[in-house]
């Protein structure tokens, strides 16, 4: 198994936030799976465009976005004004 790395803390402020998820095929224990790769993607105030972070998931569920919301606040994000996403329902 990989070891993850460790994210690195945010020292610059990301008003806007574009996320989202798209599907593709993962192997997991052997077998071939559909798997969420989300990917966040933070506009800077300056209007520059950088990721912030990927992540594999099970699915686009509730908790899973939760759970990426709280990594981006403990890594130092906040000040949200803004969020762009499609209409799904884990967010």
């Amino acid at each position: 198994m990989r070891e993850r790395l460790q994210p690195w803390r945010l020292t610059k402020a990301y008003p806007y936030l574009i996320i989202d998820a798209r599907y593709e095929k993962v192997r997991v224990a052997g077998q071939v799976e559909d798997q969420a790769v989300v990917i966040i993607v933070g506009v800077n105030e300056d209007g520059y465009r950088e990721v912030l972070g990927v992540e594999i998931a099970a699915l686009e569920s509730e908790s899973t976005w939760g759970e990426i919301f709280c990594q981006l606040k403990e890594r130092g994000h906040q000040g949200v004004k803004l969020v762009v996403s499609d209409d799904h329902r884990g967010l």
